[in-house]
């Protein structure tokens, strides 16, 4: 539940309702930038996968943030993304001043497939098939 006077916006994804705070999020990412005396370029240059150019963010992402001027949710590989420039080896930290859970019950992806009532269970068995192959898993 957010403080009195605080304004914030919540975000529904699957069954989860949570709420994201976005000058919480900045000011816990700012004093964890601050922590190992970072810029923010620095930190944007340390997020950057280098394996993928085209990956990259912005200095000013990172400003528009700590500022709390972003008034959705950063995407869940952008959060693992600051966690690596910040050298979290546990990106559920970053992850959890955005307002995820850990592991929360509806973004496990096999479990939700097999929740979808609209697929049938051979629909449904195919598709998980298909997505531990796509992950790695199979």
């Amino acid at each position: 539940m957010l403080g009195e006077g605080t304004i914030g916006i919540r975000i529904i994804e699957g069954n989860d309702v949570s709420t994201f705070d976005p000058k919480d999020f900045g000011r816990k990412l700012r004093a964890a930038r601050e922590e190992l005396e970072l810029t923010q370029q620095e930190l944007a240059m340390r997020s950057a996968n280098l394996e993928n150019p085209v990956d990259r963010i912005s200095t000013a992402y990172v400003s528009a943030l700590e500022r709390g001027e972003r008034q959705t949710r950063p995407s869940e590989p952008f959060l693992d993304a600051l966690a690596r420039g910040l050298r979290h080896k546990d990106s559920w930290t970053v992850r959890g001043w955005a307002g995820i859970e850990k592991d929360p019950d509806w973004a496990h992806t096999p479990r939700a497939i097999r929740r979808d009532g609209a697929l049938t269970k051979p629909d449904q068995e195919l598709l998980v098939k298909l997505y531990y192959r796509f992950v790695g898993q199979a």
